[in-house]
C-alpha cells in the first residue's frame, strides 16, 4: 500500500473532477502520520480487504472497502500513483462509499469540508483582499 512513504507527489488525478479531495490528501500527506490514521493497515491485503476511517458525520467511522476500482482502456480511470501505491487510490475509494459513490464526488468540490472529513479537525477558507 505505501512503497517508499506517504507523499504529496504520490497522488495523480483521473478523469473524476475530484481534485478537491486528491489537493486536501496530498495536504494532510506533508504529515504522513496523519493519512496512516485514516488507513487501519498499512500492508497489501491478500483477500483485496481495507478499513479506512473517515469523519464523515461528525465522528470517526470505519469504511470497509475491497481494492477492485474502476479501469478504462487498462488503465485506473480514476486516482492512481506512479509507483504503484494503494493508499491514496483506496482512501478515494473510501470518500466515494461514505457519498453514495464515484459520481456524487466527482463533479467537484471544496477543501474545507474534504479537510475536516479526512482529519476531523475543523477546517475554513479565508478569502485575501488587497488593498
Amino acid at each position: 500500500m505505501i512503497k517508499n512513504g506517504v507523499e504529496a507527489q504520490d497522488i495523480y488525478q483521473g478523469s473524476l473532477g475530484d481534485c478537491y479531495l486528491l489537493s486536501s490528501l496530498s495536504s494532510i500527506a506533508e504529515y504522513p502520520d496523519r493519512i496512516k490514521r485514516i488507513l487501519r493497515q498499512q500492508q497489501r491485503s491478500p483477500k483485496g480487504a481495507y478499513a479506512v476511517c473517515l469523519c464523515i458525520t461528525g465522528q470517526f467511522e470505519t469504511f470497509y472497502i475491497d481494492d477492485l476500482v474502476p479501469v478504462k482502456n487498462n488503465r485506473l480511470a480514476f486516482c492512481h500513483s506512479d509507483i504503484g501505491e494503494l493508499w491514496a487510490i483506496l482512501i478515494e475509494k473510501a470518500y466515494a462509499k461514505a457519498y453514495g459513490g464515484y459520481w456524487n464526488i466527482g463533479n467537484g468540490g471544496h477543501s474545507e469540508p474534504t479537510l475536516r472529513d479526512l482529519t476531523g479537525a475543523p477546517a475554513e477558507s479565508i478569502t485575501w483582499f488587497e488593498k
